[in-house]
C-alpha cells in the first residue's frame, strides 16, 4: 500500500510539473524551476533543422549538457521559441519527446557531460513553414521531482 501511494504522489507530481508547463502562456517555462546542477553547454549545442509532419512541428537539435552535482540527475527539457510563436510554432512551446512522442526523462551521472547528437522537440505546428532564425530554442532543464 505504501508502495502504491509513493507512486501515485510520484505520478501526480510529474503531472503537475506537465500541467504548470502545458499553462504558461507569454512567459513560456518561465514559471518552472530550472535545474541548478544541470546546465546546457551552448558552445556546444546547435540546432539542425524542422520537419512538419500534419499539425506537429519537431525540431532536430544537437544539445551537450552537463551534470555539475556529485548525484545522479534526472532532467526533463523543455524548449521556448518565441519568434516562432505563433508561426512555425503555435504557442512557442516545445518538449523533448522520444521515438514514441513521449517526454523523455534524462539521465546524467554526477559530474558526467553528456552529448545527444539528435534531440527532438516537437509542438503544435504554427503555419508557416519556415524558421525565425537558425538558432537553438531557448531551452529549459527540470528536474524530476524528488520523492
Amino acid at each position: 500500500m505504501l508502495l502504491f501511494c509513493l507512486l501515485l504522489c510520484a505520478v501526480l507530481m510529474i503531472s503537475s510539473v506537465i500541467y504548470c508547463v502545458q499553462k504558461q502562456s507569454n512567459g513560456a517555462f518561465k514559471e518552472l524551476t530550472k535545474s541548478k546542477t544541470v546546465r546546457l553547454v551552448s558552445e556546444e549545442s546547435f540546432f539542425h533543422e524542422f520537419f512538419v509532419d500534419g499539425q506537429t512541428v519537431a525540431l532536430r537539435c544537437a544539445l551537450t549538457l552537463k551534470n555539475t552535482s556529485n548525484e545522479t540527475k534526472s532532467v526533463y527539457l523543455y524548449a521556448y521559441s518565441p519568434k516562432d510563436r505563433s508561426r512555425l510554432i503555435k504557442d512557442g512551446k516545445l518538449f523533448a519527446v522520444d521515438e514514441e512522442d513521449k517526454m523523455v526523462l534524462f539521465t546524467i551521472p554526477p559530474q558526467a557531460t553528456m552529448v545527444f547528437e539528435e534531440m527532438y522537440f516537437k509542438g503544435e505546428f504554427g503555419g508557416t513553414k519556415q524558421k525565425f532564425n537558425r538558432l537553438l530554442p531557448d531551452i529549459l532543464i527540470v528536474e524530476q521531482p524528488q520523492i
